[in-house]
């Protein structure tokens, strides 16, 4: 029976299976049920995948806005710890399509490029479930992103000692063997190879920082161990483009009159006779003349004649002087002559201890002969040289000197000399523009721009000398030595060439918690986003 049905059933379905087979209708449908289930997981798979996109998108922007906002805080002030608050605030400003189910990134400093810890690393991530891919493997997925910005805060140099000129070998010269102690840093202007040198390899150099548009000629080491900045292109002359005020009224230094005593002298000179009789003046006998002469007085009167020291009064009795009058042999008659002398003192004046007074105005001689103030305003030197010598004193608040017609200074180590520069209202009240008040601040030696420049600038520094501001030559080399000093700003030096010699102590020309005036570079600050 069983074979019976199976062979019923193998003769039914074998041609059924044949005619199937050789059949052609319906593969598209069949085709169709077949690969539905890759085609709907493939849509799925898509959607999620364009999902997962959108999120590390927004996520990776999210972390680039928080790096660089990071980078910024901590370029603007490296000590600070705001770069975390700045850094989380950009990234919650920018991830709304996250919020929710991202986790809070971290905010890290890391190295970068061989520096230490001078970039901001932020990390992040978002984990959520998608219907279609958690279907498949049954869990959620996690997008996770990185950024990292790296900060260079701008470098602002503001130099005690600077050299202007744009091209001269050696604008800044060391000389020899010299100490140097400049911990308000040196700068020069110049592009050339030997724009800052040292010769000779004895001595030291000790500076804060050294910059220049050119290269240091150091073949010793003296400033190897030094901040050091060369090739640098963004160096620039604060002063350029300024003009010094100007003060016409021609006038000429002069010292008190009463430096020494005065007093009016009376001399009166009386004249005494008396008669001998003899051979000669060692052999007199007294004589009674019959017609002596009688007694005589002059007197003189000389009114505020001038004395080293106080005078005094006198009397000095002169030598006897013998005239022969009559006679011969032992009965010659001589007259013997007695001048007597009386010098009298009145009206006697001590010398005026006080400093002769200068006033502002145009000098073609400025050669200080005595102790000198000068009231506030505007010198200007025309074709003379600011000379100070011996051990007079110079001082002077709320002056500015100007140089013009190839004036110079020459300022020598034995004399005291105090000197501090106008303040904004008074150099307004001199003329300068509103405008230019804020770079000509402390400025104290001026040299006019359209001056040829003058010969053989000195400055040989006590600490006897003060020089609260800036001295500013840009057509003029100066040579520095001593030690020169400020109290209340700082001795700020800016020459075409500034040659360095001797013992110079550098250390007191900025009070302590006091910055110099005019930077020569002023960088901003830099962020870069690199990963």
């Amino acid at each position: 029976m069983k074979r019976t049905l199976e062979r019923i059933r193998r003769n039914a379905l074998s041609p059924l299976a044949g005619r199937l087979a050789r059949s052609r209708s319906g593969n598209a449908t069949l085709l169709l049920a077949l690969g539905m289930p890759m085609l709907v997981g493939g849509a799925g798979l898509g959607v999620d995948t364009a999902q997962w996109y959108l999120w590390k998108r927004e996520l990776q922007f999210a972390v680039d806005q928080a790096a660089i906002a990071g980078a910024w805080a901590k370029a603007a002030d490296q000590g600070n710890t705001t770069y975390v608050t700045r850094a989380l605030q950009e990234y919650h400003a920018n991830a709304a399509l996250v919020a929710g189910f991202d986790i809070e990134p971290s905010v890290t400093l890391a190295n970068y490029d061989g520096g230490t810890s001078n970039s901001v690393l932020v990390t992040g991530s978002a984990t959520r479930a998608l219907p279609f891919s958690s279907l498949l493997t049954g869990s959620s997925v996690t997008v996770a992103v990185r950024a990292q910005a790296i900060y260079e805060p701008g470098a602002t140099y503001r130099p005690c000692l600077t050299a202007l000129s744009r091209t001269d070998a050696n604008a800044v010269l060391f000389n020899g063997n010299v100490d140097i102690y400049a911990p308000c840093g040196i700068s020069s202007l110049s592009n050339h190879a030997n724009s800052v040198t040292k010769l000779g390899n004895s001595g030291s150099v000790t500076v804060n920082f050294i910059v220049t548009a050119g290269n240091i000629s150091d073949a010793h080491g003296h400033f190897s161990a030094k901040d050091r900045v060369i090739n640098s292109g963004d160096l620039y002359d604060p002063y350029e483009g300024l003009t010094p005020p100007n003060n016409p009224t021609q006038r000429s230094l002069s010292c008190p009159s009463t430096n020494k005593f005065t007093a009016d002298e009376s001399v009166q000179i009386r004249a005494d006779y008396a008669y001998f009789k003899g051979r000669n003046t060692k052999s007199l006998t007294t004589f009674n003349h019959p017609n002596p002469k009688a007694t005589t007085v002059s007197s003189s009167v000389t009114s505020g004649k001038t004395f080293n020291n106080s005078p005094a009064n006198s009397q000095t009795v002169g030598s006897p002087s013998y005239t022969q009058v009559s006679g011969g042999g032992n009965d010659t008659i001589w007259e013997r002559q007695i001048l007597t002398t009386t010098t009298v003192y009145t009206n006697i004046v001590a010398p005026n201890s006080g400093p002769a007074t200068a006033q502002p105005g145009t000098y073609t001689d400025f050669t200080f002969q005595c102790d000198t103030v000068l009231a506030g305003g505007v010198y200007v030197l025309n074709g003379a040289t600011f000379t100070t010598s011996g051990q007079h004193r110079i001082s002077g608040t709320g002056v500015m000197i100007v140089l013009r017609g190839g004036s110079s200074i020459k300022i020598s180590g034995g004399s005291a000399i105090d000197l501090t520069a106008m303040n904004e209202s008074q150099l307004i009240a001199a003329g300068v523009a509103t405008a230019d008040v804020e770079r000509m601040l402390g400025m104290l030696i001026f040299e006019d721009p359209n001056s040829p420049g003058g010969q053989d600038n000195t400055l040989t520094g006590t600490t006897t000398q003060i020089l609260n501001g800036i001295i500013y030559l840009p057509k003029s080399n100066l040579k520095l030595s001593g030690t020169p000093r400020g109290t209340s700003a700082c001795v700020v030096v800016a020459s075409k060439t500034l040659e360095i010699s001797g013992n110079a102590n550098l250390s007191t020309l900025c009070p302590v918690n006091v910055s110099p005036r005019g930077a020569i570079s002023d960088t901003t600050n830099l962020v870069r986003l690199v990963g």
